[in-house]
């Protein structure tokens, strides 16, 4: 992935802002660490925050198997320990949760 213009292979979840949240399609193999904002910035008190907003910029790209429709969700923190990652925030339909459509 590239973070804030930067290629970065391994985040250190022990040292500096850690990961924030995940974006993973697990039918895919896919798990991409997001890397959060200092715990001290100032966010915007209401979404969608401009870009003067304390953010980072995350990129990154993968391959599909073709056309279909592939369930993504945030695996850490929002559904970690509990089983198959489907508890906690997760329980919620729309929340950190949803369907990446790949078409022709």
């Amino acid at each position: 992935m590239n973070l804030n213009g930067k290629n970065v292979r391994v985040i250190n979840s022990n040292a500096g802002n850690g990961t924030a949240h995940t974006f993973s399609i697990p039918t895919l193999g896919i798990n991409v660490p997001l890397y959060g904002n200092n715990g001290n910035a100032n966010l915007c008190s209401a979404a969608p925050c401009t870009t003067s907003s304390p953010h980072n910029v995350i990129k990154f790209s993968f391959k599909t198997p073709g056309p279909g429709q592939y369930a993504w969700q945030c695996f850490v923190p929002c559904a970690g320990g509990f089983l198959y990652g489907n508890g906690g925030p997760m329980q919620t339909i729309g929340y950190m949760d949803g369907f990446l459509k790949v078409v022709d």
